[in-house]
Parts: structure tokens; sequence; C-alpha cells
């Protein structure tokens, strides 16, 4: 049973830390989180509290994701996923950027392509 929520807890680590990387909110997402991790237990605890006519919308799931947030080592796994996913993301925008300035796209390019027809 352990092992299965170990699973569920890194899916729901995994699409957060997509979400927030793919939504442009890292760095607050990582302000915001290292400052929240003390208070981690008791939002949770607040959270299942007064969202709790809310959670049983979502079945069991609306309560898994607070029980994994609410433990303070998956909010540190999720800013060091959000971190790996940042860093993936800028080598890929690089990459990119480098690829459409070797075709030629760049102002200089463009200028001698219009000069030497």
């Amino acid at each position: 049973m352990n092992t299965q929520m170990d699973v569920d807890e890194a899916a729901y680590i995994e699409k957060a830390a997509e979400k927030i990387v793919e939504t442009d909110l890292e760095a607050f997402a990582v302000f915001f989180l290292t400052s929240f991790k003390p208070l981690a237990n008791i939002a949770g605890e607040l959270s299942i509290f007064f969202g709790a006519p809310f959670l049983l919308l979502l079945e069991n799931k609306g309560f898994e994701f607070i029980e994994t947030f609410q433990k303070t080592n998956n909010i540190e796994r999720l800013v060091l996923k959000i971190e790996k996913l940042s860093k993936q993301k800028e080598i890929k925008q690089k990459e990119e950027k480098q690829k459409s300035s070797n075709n030629g796209n760049g102002f200089i390019d463009r200028i001698k392509k219009y000069f030497i027809r």
C-alpha cells in the first residue's frame, strides 16, 4: 500500500511541476513553496477541514492531493522537480534560439541574402 501511495505522490508531484513550468511560474512557485514548507501540515489540515464538501466531488483524489503536499519532503521534491524542468526548458529554448539563428533568420543573415542574390 505504501508503494502505491508513493506512485500516486510521484504522479501528483510530476503533474504539478509540469503545470507550473508550463505556465512560467517557476520563480514564484519556488519562492512560495519554500516559504510555505514549515506550515504545510497546518495548511493541509485546514484545507481538509474547510474544503471537505468540495473535495468529496473529486472522490479520493482531492484528499490524496492534499495529503501528498502536506508532507514537507514532498514539497521539497516538488521544488527540485520544478528546478529540474525549468533548467531543461531553458536549455531547450537556447537550442531552439541557436538553431533559428543558424538557419539564417538573423538580421545580418537577411541582409546578406538580400544583397548576395
